[in-house]
């Protein structure tokens, strides 16, 4: 308490041994006390007589204890200073801050004059210690560990509430897949087109090789795996099927070419004998056959057994080639070009 210090600065002038008695009687001494006391803003006005003095024992008291009492202290002024100062927040006088509402207000007028620091507190409740062993510190934040015992923390939109959960409780929270006993419950024209749509077309995936029928005149087809678009569109979606072995398929007149065409027909596969080509989308062909009248049975195992990329790469790799050979030009416009094995030259006229 700054006045306290203040009393004794004042007082250890004249008592230099702190024992309540005034030691100093030189006048030349007091003189200068005197002039001293003045130019403290007239502590006291100026001081002609030791009888001026306060004596020390009356006052405040090393042990003395703050009470209401000292209000109006007639005695001594600065007791009712002091008390004027703390009665605004002690306003009960039992020397205790904790239960004193006025504390609160006296705090909003300060906290308030200084910028706002903290706002401006409603109540003295207001400050309270750190939790430390509750608290989310940085160093927690930037730690790095195991993914064991881990918890994401949450915000409860409804309530307002933080919340812990692990990432199981997160995942049962809310729509999700069951993955304990999952089954594929989607469609293969979705499962197909989604994996394999843009990267292969209908083609025989395995099996499907001919042979010579059961019965005479006839052929086979054994069981296969393939792919079939599901429309007659480039694009359609693809699916999986299968088919079982056909034997005995009935080749119609003799001494003529058949095709063997594996066909789609909603998700169970045909074979048919055709002349005709396949549209390599819900249809495709997997073979060539042919009979001779009496019966003899000729077959060529071909078709649509290579993805429709490789297949064009080879096609288009064959078609290069005969370009490059039936357009060589030579000296004396000379060309000379390749069909049906025959070997064709002419002089250009022109």
């Amino acid at each position: 308490m700054p006045e306290k210090d203040d009393i004794y600065d004042w007082g250890h002038t004249f008592d230099t041994d702190d024992d309540g008695d005034v030691d100093v009687v030189d006048p030349t001494v007091w003189a200068t006390k005197e002039d001293n006391l003045v130019n403290e803003a007239g502590l006291y006005g100026a001081l002609s007589d030791v009888s001026d003095f306060v004596q020390p024992a009356e006052l405040v008291g090393a042990n003395e204890v703050y009470a209401s009492g000292w209000d109006n202290d007639v005695g001594l002024a600065e007791k009712d200073d002091i008390y004027d100062y703390l009665h605004q927040i002690d306003t009960d006088d039992d020397g205790s801050l904790i239960d004193e509402s006025a504390l609160t207000d006296f705090f909003e007028v300060q906290l308030d004059n200084e910028a706002g620091l903290y706002g401006v507190l409603s109540d003295v409740s207001d400050f309270v210690q750190a939790d430390e062993a509750n608290s989310i510190t940085e160093v927690m934040l930037k730690a790095v560990n195991e993914p064991t015992d881990e918890y994401a923390l949450t915000y409860e939109a409804t309530t307002g509430d933080f919340e812990w959960h692990t990432p199981s409780e997160l995942i049962t929270a809310g729509d999700h897949i069951d993955w304990s006993n999952a089954t594929l419950n989607v469609s293969d024209d979705w499962a197909d087109s989604m994996f394999i749509n843009y990267v292969a077309s209908s083609m025989v995936l395995a099996g499907g090789l001919l042979e010579e029928g059961t019965n005479a005149g006839t052929i086979k087809a054994n069981a296969l795996i393939a792919l079939l678009r599901t429309s007659a569109s480039d694009t359609g979606n693809l699916v999986t099927v299968t088919r079982g072995d056909s034997d005995n398929i009935a080749i119609p007149a003799a001494d003529t070419k058949y095709r063997i065409i594996l066909q789609y027909n909603s998700g169970d596969p045909i074979f048919k004998i055709q002349t005709g080509g396949a549209n390599g989308t819900t249809d495709i062909g997997i073979g060539h056959c042919m009979k001779e009248a009496d019966n003899t049975v000729h077959f060529l195992n071909s078709g649509r057994r290579l993805q429709d990329g490789v297949a064009k790469l080879h096609r288009r790799a064959k078609d290069l080639r005969t370009i490059e050979i039936t357009t060589t030009k030579r000296s004396k416009s000379i060309y000379s070009f390749i069909y049906n094995s025959i070997c064709y030259s002419y002089i250009s006229m022109s």
